[in-house]
């Protein structure tokens, strides 16, 4: 992997002359992106060349497509206007609409622009710098210890004469969390979206955050990233393709715009599972992923994916090969490797619905399909969602319903080196397989600067039980059956997952919230009934909003 991040970095210096005007991205659980899922919905059009359904997205792209919503939508009232305007401030490296003059910066050289703590803008440079904080306090009956979320940062991003992007987010963090957040940490050895911890006053967790890339184009239509970060593919709330639950990964990315056509090459360097957090290096993996996608119309948008995970002492170069599907082909005469495919798709329609969905099959066997007698091999999902602006004739708001389910030993393979997973966490969806999931979000915002949120979850999977036998929800056990068939959705120990959420945000300065939220959870088998109610309360700056949602 060290090589191939060289020879990139190569191409990279050798084509910098030629290269074109580059773009950091908006970082994943950005506010943004609700308001670009809501704002596509609304006007029932896919800007040209947009492709919101891998991210993170690009800040120049989507300046663009608000650009193109603000100049060709026709039912767009003052509050939209003004959520468009919000994209062009937390892009306004791209924008000068979005550079909004601060009437008392401080010290004269700080907040010159109300969104930025620190801002640099010449023909040769440009540089953002700001901090990020989120303080949380949290309350939870019974809890032996003060729970809290302590985090400080910062964030720098700019390009060197808009040729060269560049970003870095570093932040140090300590928590106490909530029972059923512990309960998964202890259990995984890895906290959800961070990864590594290390013991902090007691039963605290201490963990430090980092992502980093530079990217460059070759031409106009290829553009070249390498770092260290998360991606995210789906329109929904869950991908059962690649989601950003677990940490961060290096990855070499190589982005291909002809038309519309999007083509995605992702190489990425994933850890294997472990079981204890002692000190010594981490065995890793590697993956090679490509995503097709293709803007039908303006009104829809179908991907496919491919992603092998493979072991081996380093990387190996003939996953390089940028052909998509051709390695699911060779898979059919035998093969180590785990190898899965997918589809992704978006539709927009009239009055301001659109559909969305995603297909996974993981070591395709058509044998197997055919048969119909529930054999294990047959692992698959299927996500199915519908996305309604302005609902139930409400202005300002977004109502999300999402269907999931994933068969049994879905992710897993026979080696566990193989398996779809990142430093003991899954890649796709959180619940990992054999499960059924029903999932909505109601966002509403009824003043400019507050948002109101609910969200609520039912679950039903299959837990392995305690005669060691694996019922294909634990995608970190190997699968090593020679025959089994009879397998259904729920097998083993079905348990019932029920969890809701109501959260309030205040919006103080940009970027810059006073957050509330109420959790409920219930989690049910035969053998236990597990309840989980807290209330949060925090301060939050330029870092997403930390809701495990399980």
């Amino acid at each position: 992997m060290k090589y191939w991040l060289l020879f990139v970095a190569l191409i990279g210096l050798f084509c910098a002359k030629v290269a074109q005007a580059q773009s950091t991205n908006i970082p994943l659980g950005h506010s943004n992106y609700e308001d670009i899922h809501y704002l596509e919905t609304l006007s029932g059009n896919i800007p040209p060349k947009f492709f919101s359904g891998f991210q993170p997205l690009a800040e120049k792209q989507v300046v663009n497509a608000a650009e193109y919503w603000d100049s060709t939508a026709q039912n767009l009232r003052s509050s939209n206007r003004q959520q468009i305007y919000y994209l062009y401030q937390c892009n306004n490296l791209w924008t000068d609409w979005g550079l909004l003059n601060s009437k008392k910066p401080f010290l004269k050289k700080l907040y010159v622009y109300k969104t930025d703590f620190f801002s640099l803008n010449t023909p040769e440079f440009n540089l953002r710098i700001n901090p990020q904080l989120n303080f949380q306090m949290y309350a939870q009956a019974d809890a032996p210890d003060r729970l809290f979320l302590n985090s400080r940062g910062l964030e720098i991003k700019g390009n060197i004469a808009q040729k060269i992007g560049f970003y870095t987010s570093l932040s140090d963090n300590q928590a106490r969390f909530p029972q059923y957040i512990r309960d998964y940490i202890q259990d995984n050895v890895a906290i959800p979206y961070e990864g590594r911890y290390a013991g902090f006053k007691g039963n605290g967790l201490d963990f430090f955050r980092a992502t980093g890339y530079i990217n460059f184009a070759l031409i106009p239509q290829i553009t070249i990233t390498m770092g260290q970060d998360k991606h995210f593919i789906g329109h929904g709330e869950r991908s059962l393709l690649l989601s950003d639950i677990g940490n961060s990964y290096p990855f070499v990315k190589i982005s291909t715009r002809v038309g519309n056509l999007q083509y995605i090459n992702l190489y990425t360097q994933y850890t294997q599972q472990f079981t204890s957090l002692s000190d010594g290096l981490k065995s890793y993996k590697f993956s090679a992923n490509h995503l097709l996608s293709w803007n039908i119309s303006s009104k829809a948008n179908v991907s496919l994916f491919e992603s092998i995970i493979f072991h081996r002492n380093g990387y190996d170069w003939a996953y390089l090969n940028p052909v998509i599907f051709y390695r699911f082909v060779e898979t059919q005469a035998g093969s180590p490797d785990n190898v899965l495919i997918g589809a992704d798709m978006q539709f927009l329609l009239p009055y301001r619905f659109q559909v969305y969905g995603q297909l996974i099959f993981d070591e395709f066997n058509f044998a197997a399909i055919k048969a119909n007698n529930g054999d294990w091999r047959v692992k698959d999902g299927f996500q199915l969602g519908l996305r309604w602006a302005d609902a139930l004739g409400i202005d300002n708001t977004t109502w999300l319903v999402e269907y999931n389910q994933v068969r049994p030993y879905t992710y897993g393979h026979v080696y566990t080196y193989n398996n779809y997973t990142h430093y003991n966490m899954p890649l796709a969806h959180p619940l990992g397989a054999n499960f059924r999931e029903l999932l909505s979000k109601i966002i509403y915002t009824p003043f400019k600067k507050w948002e109101i949120t609910w969200t609520g979850v039912a679950a039903r999977y299959g837990k392995d039980g305690n005669d060691g036998d694996l019922y294909g929800q634990n995608i970190f056990a190997p699968t090593i059956f020679n025959e089994r068939t009879g397998t259904y959705i729920g097998q083993g120990i079905t348990t019932n997952l029920l969890y809701q959420s109501l959260g309030v945000s205040w919006e103080w300065k940009h970027q810059t919230f006073v957050d509330a939220q109420f959790v409920w959870r219930r989690e049910s088998n035969e053998n236990e009934v597990i309840t989980d109610q807290f209330a949060s309360i925090g301060f939050r700056m330029n870092l997403r909003k930390w809701n495990f949602v399980r």
